[in-house]
């Protein structure tokens, strides 16, 4: 579901003004396709959102060493409040393109998938019916070991 400037800078702890001149500025490229406007109101999709949340809690990580105790405890939990709401973002996110990829492999009904990942692997193994190959041996069981000496005598 589509959010507004406002419900997304309610939601990281910062002005709608900060996160629109951040949407406009470096990120408006990456996220102008998640964007679109309704009676004059700027809505960024699922997709964009994520892209601004990361992007605040990527600059958050960098100064948060440097955040004094002055400020106080209510700024820290503000600060931890969009960590978290960026994380789970993220997290609800890859969740579902996982869903939506093991689904895809289950249509397909293929003999096997094949990864050299190894936590691919293990996703795949987990949440599929699925054998999974490394490629080295989808080649090597592919290749006549016997058929190619043959040959290269010949």
């Amino acid at each position: 579901m589509a959010k507004t400037i406002k419900q997304i800078a309610d939601e990281i702890g910062v002005s709608k003004q900060t996160v629109y001149k951040r949407y406009k500025g470096k990120l408006y490229t990456v996220c102008a396709p998640y964007a679109h406007t309704e009676q004059g109101v700027l809505y960024i999709e699922e997709q964009g959102e994520t892209l601004i949340k990361q992007d605040f809690l990527q600059k958050e990580c960098s100064i948060g060493a440097h955040t004094e105790r002055s400020n106080g405890a209510v700024l820290e939990q503000s600060e931890n409040a969009g960590v978290v709401a960026v994380l789970q973002t993220t997290i609800d996110t890859l969740q579902g393109q996982l869903a939506i990829k093991d689904k895809q492999i289950e249509e397909l009904k293929p003999d096997f998938v094949s990864t050299d990942c190894e936590t691919c692997k293990w996703q795949i193994e987990m949440s599929t019916s699925r054998k999974v190959k490394n490629p080295i041996s989808t080649i090597a069981e592919a290749l006549d070991v016997e058929e190619t000496r043959r040959l290269n005598k010949a």
